[in-house]
């Protein structure tokens, strides 16, 4: 199952998360009554509306009832998931230096140098900024991999799975670490090589040919990527034999597109509706 933006906190779902959760729900065991088994949630980003820790509290509860809707089922399925731009905690001080410097780098200084080399005061703030939700993942008890491994940003993650015979590859990347504020984004964030080279050094193919097929999952849908971004996208992430399709969210409408350029293979993309 792929979902996304459910957005626990919401002060509009006062009243009505329960309705939601409600027809969520009824789906889902209808879905399981045609499917049989359900061995993944895929969840792309927006698991809350702050970032704040009590939101992350609530969003416990919510998944503790999805979790015992499967186990009803004698189901366990993995839960793989990115962050997205509400899971996040912003600051309120829209003149910290850090961020102000960071909010304005749609230049090459984020892209190449200072902010992929470990540590620095760049990476140290987007890591306070998804604090609670990493320690949110980290102490969750839902079903994880135990092969997931860990890249550079927060919730930047590579795992292998073997199910029904068949071994799948997932890759899920932070998109939205440079969304720090309310600000319009469009053709300003992006994944970057760095990330893949962070979780496979030189081994990103090989790895990838170990798998049937393997999926990439992030927040935001390509449209959004910068045009540095979006051209290692092309080139160097989602390129021919890597990814069977990527898994986005952030829209809250569901599209799915298949894109083939210059003939190769076509590139298949899915964007997930918003659960609230």
């Amino acid at each position: 199952i792929h979902l996304s933006d459910l957005h626990i906190g919401n002060k509009c779902q006062n009243g009505l998360l329960s309705q939601t959760k409600k027809i969520v729900f009824d789906d889902i065991r209808f879905m399981i009554s045609k499917i049989e088994k359900i061995d993944i949630v895929f969840f792309s980003g927006d698991f809350v509306q702050q970032g704040a820790q009590y939101e992350y509290l609530l969003l416990d509860d919510f998944l503790k009832e999805l979790w015992e809707l499967f186990n009803s089922f004698d189901q366990a399925p993995y839960l793989l998931c990115v962050p997205g731009n509400h899971d996040l905690e912003r600051i309120l001080d829209e003149n910290d230096p850090t961020q102000k410097i960071l909010t304005n780098m749609t230049n090459e200084d984020i892209k190449d140098g200072y902010f992929w080399e470990k540590p620095n005061a760049y990476l140290s703030f987007i890591e306070d900024r998804f604090r609670n939700y990493s320690n949110w993942l980290e102490r969750s008890t839902f079903p994880k991999p135990d092969n997931l491994v860990k890249g550079y940003l927060p919730g930047d993650f590579a795992c292998s799975l073997k199910i029904n015979e068949l071994s799948i590859g997932v890759v899920g990347l932070n998109s939205t670490f440079l969304q720090l504020n309310g600000d319009n984004y469009l053709n300003k964030l992006g994944i970057y090589n760095q990330q893949i080279f962070s979780l496979f050094g030189q081994g990103y193919f090989e790895w990838l040919g170990k798998h049937d097929f393997s999926l990439l999952m992030t927040h935001q849908s390509p449209e959004w990527y910068e045009s540095k971004s979006l051209k290692e996208y092309h080139d160097e992430i989602y390129t021919k034999d890597s990814f069977l399709e990527h898994l986005c969210g952030h829209m809250h409408e569901p599209i799915t597109t298949v894109n083939s350029v210059n003939g190769f293979p076509s590139k298949r993309v899915n964007l997930c509706p918003s659960l609230f």
